[in-house]
């Protein structure tokens, strides 16, 4: 009975592949290839030697139309009782990658990431970073066999990228292989606390980048909103997309940038709306201390308080506190104090200060006191 090799062989497209079979006979006999149920054609020339007639199927370009089960066989009227007992599948060898398209891979800054190459066969996949040899055991996997799929995978795991991991990858199986080129960037978007009806501008910035992302902004509803700039690449390796809003509610919106992969990453930005309440016009005496006060309510960050007479740029008292009121006092107010004022709000959180934001204004006006003093003649 003809003998080969059972287990599938994987080969790559263009290369020659050359399949043997062996009967013992003392004579020489027709040894017949088939491809599934189908005889071929091919013309088979048989050797004998030493009680052993052997024939080759060569395979001199390797095409995918070449992919399939092969048996040899005694007889060419497909026989079944004439059929090898073993047959060798050909597969074509393909390697997998994972980003799909291998090539420049975008990751967020410290963010989890991986890059993999699968291959259809039991074997080993060998990586490169920049041209060295790279098995680094906390990020290099070379992965298990797959029987049942009949492959292997072998995965590089980025548990927190930094810009020490950006570089040049290759995945090598044999005469494949896969370059990825990774690069680490940096996503952001400041969350604000803005006074209710105000104008408010949303930076979403992307650093130490090399190629161009695209921007898309979506609110609260994922309804898609316009942002009124365009992003922007700098000599600076960075790209800024700025979305003016005015908002009178608490609302999130989700800035999310595109590589040129169409790999998506989001940062969402949060408004908390909070008022500001008009201070009160105020009459005062002239020479007796007098007040104005402004305050804040639905805030969560720590707000900071700076007065202002209307028409003069330099402050005439910051507030040292961070209460929900502030209080303006004028000690000894005279005419010359007469005037509208205002206060700016500004507002903490956490470690960022957003914009200030000014209150209506109050009016301040001042009066003598005159005392009338009646005398009684008699």
């Amino acid at each position: 009975m003809p003998q080969h090799a059972s287990s599938p062989i994987n080969e790559t497209p263009g290369q020659k592949v050359v399949l043997s079979c062996t009967v013992k006979s003392e004579n020489p006999i027709d040894i017949y290839w088939y491809k599934g149920a189908s005889p071929l054609t091919n013309v088979f020339e048989e050797v004998l030697r030493a009680n052993v007639v052997s024939s080759e199927l060569t395979i001199d370009s390797f095409a995918s139309a070449d992919a399939g089960e092969y048996s040899c066989r005694l007889d060419n009227d497909g026989s079944i009782l004439r059929v090898s007992e073993q047959r060798v599948v050909l597969k074509i060898q393909g390697l997998e990658t994972t980003p799909i398209a291998a090539g420049n891979v975008y990751s967020e800054l410290d963010k989890s990431a991986a890059i993999a190459c699968k291959i259809d066969n039991r074997g080993t996949v060998t990586w490169t970073k920049d041209g060295q040899a790279f098995d680094d055991g906390a990020i290099y996997s070379a992965g298990m066999y797959d029987e049942e799929d009949d492959s292997q995978t072998s995965t590089l795991t980025f548990a927190q990228v930094s810009k020490a991991n950006e570089g040049v990858y290759v995945c090598t199986y044999e005469s494949l292989s896969a370059t990825f080129t990774l690069d680490a960037f940096g996503l952001s978007v400041t969350s604000k606390e803005v006074k209710s009806g105000a104008e408010i501008v949303l930076t979403c910035k992307i650093t130490d980048v090399t190629n161009a992302f695209t921007f898309t902004w979506t609110d609260k509803d994922s309804k898609v909103v316009n942002a009124l700039s365009e992003s922007v690449k700098d000599e600076k390796n960075e790209q800024e997309s700025e979305l003016t809003v005015t908002p009178t509610e608490d609302s999130t919106y989700t800035c999310t940038a595109t590589d040129a992969s169409l790999v998506e990453t989001t940062t969402t930005a949060t408004l908390n709306v909070f008022e500001i309440t008009k201070p009160s016009d105020v009459y005062g005496v002239v020479g007796a201390a007098t007040s104005l006060i402004c305050g804040v309510t639905g805030n969560t960050g720590a707000p900071s308080y700076v007065w202002y007479k209307v028409g003069q740029d330099t402050p005439v008292y910051t507030d040292p506190g961070t209460a929900a009121t502030s209080t303006y006092t004028i000690a000894d107010p005279q005419f010359a104090n007469d005037g509208a004022y205002k206060c700016k709000v500004t507002m903490k959180v956490g470690d960022i200060t957003n914009d200030g934001f000014d209150s209506a204004t109050a009016e301040l006006i001042t009066f003598n006191f005159c005392a009338i003093i009646t005398r009684t003649l008699r």
